[in-house]
């Protein structure tokens, strides 16, 4: 916005910005036993991750151009 009336220049910059914890749980079956009944819980946030989109990442970007950045990840079966 610039009004010369009085010589004032103001400018918006506009951050957003957002976190997310998500908890994937699992089924831990005997592996004997885990056809059709077991459900890993690191295979699934795999799959979640992937379906991320590849170049919205920091190190594809630049600017304000938006960004996932994951930070962390730990795991178990369950």
């Amino acid at each position: 916005m610039n009004c010369n009336k009085y010589n004032v220049s103001i400018s918006f910059l506009f951050l957003y910005l957002a976190s997310a914890k998500i908890v994937f749980k699992g089924r831990n079956v005997h592996p004997g036993y885990a056809k059709n009944k077991m459900i890993n819980s690191i295979r699934v946030a795999n799959r979640f991750i992937s379906m991320l989109p590849s170049h919205e990442t920091p190190e594809h970007t630049e600017g304000y151009e938006g960004f996932y950045h994951l930070i962390g990840i730990t795991g178990e079966v369950e």
